[in-house]
């Protein structure tokens, strides 16, 4: 949340600011979901405003969402070895014995997370009167008293926002919870080959399980930071 008037009254003689609202499904990332706002500070002598930003904005994501369509199950991208690596981490966090080659990883979740995901699929069957198992776009955030807050992506159709905490975002079909690797995948990052391929860069290497989710709890989507980007490039310039 940025506080404009606050920079107004700070910057305002000297600076015009235009505030930007985006969030991934701009970008065709509707799988997740992320609100975020960036402000573009335009220098009042020295600045010279090109271009509208917001119809800047809206035409570069309209093409961008004839090709980029996405649904929460379309992340689910982390091989063998990053779930297992996921799965050591939480092991050793909580102390509980590694089972090696367990793709279900719910004998990792406490009491209380058990206990949320069976009021979760309660919830589900007696909203949609059918199995929570059979939806591969169904992700509960097991982080929360589920009796104060629902966190999941029955709704809205996108998974919630990544919190900085431990919480786990369990997937129901396949009983496994979104690892670090997931969680930069739904947020733009290169961290398969074929999306680094297709964005001409290096695969970005996921090995630190804390540090990752802690980035993914952190970070602005890379492909609306991508666009901001190209729109502040497009629509600002220097006077002369």
């Amino acid at each position: 949340e940025i506080r404009l008037r606050v920079i107004k009254i700070i910057l305002g003689d000297d600076y015009v600011f235009y505030q930007l609202f985006v969030e991934p499904s701009d970008a065709g990332h509707g799988g997740i979901g992320r609100k975020r706002t960036y402000v573009f500070c335009l220098h009042r002598a020295n600045g010279v405003y090109l271009h509208d930003v917001f119809d800047m904005y809206a035409e570069i994501t309209h093409e961008i969402q004839k090709v980029v369509s996405t649904k929460p199950g379309n992340y689910m991208v982390a091989t063998a070895e990053h779930i297992a690596l996921d799965a050591l981490a939480t092991a050793v966090s909580r102390k509980i014995p590694y089972q090696h080659g367990q793709s279900d990883l719910t004998y990792l979740l406490n009491e209380r997370e058990v206990t949320n995901m069976r009021l979760f699929d309660q919830e589900y069957i007696k909203r949609y009167n059918r199995l929570p198992h059979y939806d591969d776009d169904l992700f509960y955030f097991l982080g929360n008293n589920f009796q104060y807050t629902k966190s999941w992506s029955a709704v809205s159709g996108k998974i919630p926002t990544y919190r900085r905490n431990t919480g786990k975002y369990i997937h129901r079909a396949s009983m496994r919870w979104l690892t670090s690797m997931d969680k930069l995948a739904s947020l733009g990052f290169p961290v398969t080959s074929s999306t680094a391929t297709s964005m001409g860069v290096k695969q970005l290497p996921v090995l630190d399980v804390q540090r990752a989710h802690v980035m993914s709890g952190n970070s602005m989507h890379f492909s609306n930071s991508a666009i901001v980007l190209l729109v502040g490039l497009t629509c600002f310039g220097r006077a002369v």
